[in-house]
């Protein structure tokens, strides 16, 4: 018998999926929203709304400026575990079309460096800056200063470090 809760993950991830062609439905924009406010869904229903806002900030510019107090604030919360921080982390590479918030994204994951000093933390939250300097332009210079920085740590951040720079 299949749950109500299985068809909604279901719902979820196939409108991530489908994002490309219905990225600007704003009931869609508040089910995601709700799924991830609502902490009461299983590890998989909150992934699948993982997914689906990072498909849809991928697409629409009213979904990304509309969401972003939403990632900033489950990335900032002392309850959010550490995995699901690293999997919203990548969705704030596409709040690159306002500036106020894209400068915001990129102190707040300036923050995170320090805080979060573990080799895949570190990798993640350089990578998507690198993604959101290359959509700004505004702040390659600093992007550039960070990642050096970050040069002399461990190899696998270094290789990300190289990749970035390379980007």
């Amino acid at each position: 018998m299949v749950r109500l809760q299985d068809l909604w993950t279901l719902a979820l991830r196939t409108s991530g999926s489908m994002a490309i062609i219905i990225s600007d439905r704003k009931s869609l924009h508040y089910s995601i929203r709700d799924s991830l406010d609502n902490t009461q869904y299983s590890p998989v229903e909150l992934e699948a709304a993982i997914y689906a806002a990072s498909k849809f900030a991928a697409q629409s510019r009213t979904f990304s400026v509309n969401m972003c107090s939403k990632i900033v604030e489950m990335i900032q919360g002392l309850v959010t575990p550490v995995n699901i921080k690293l999997k919203l982390i990548p969705i704030l590479q596409y709040m690159h079309h306002v500036a106020h918030l894209a400068a915001m994204v990129r102190r707040l994951c300036a923050q995170l460096l320090p805080s979060y000093p573990a080799q895949y933390f570190v990798c993640v939250t350089l990578y998507t800056l690198t993604l959101l300097a290359s959509e700004t332009l505004v702040k390659i210079p600093q992007q550039l200063l960070l990642l050096l920085e970050y040069l002399c740590d461990s190899r696998t951040v270094q290789a990300q470090v190289l990749s970035d720079l390379k980007f």
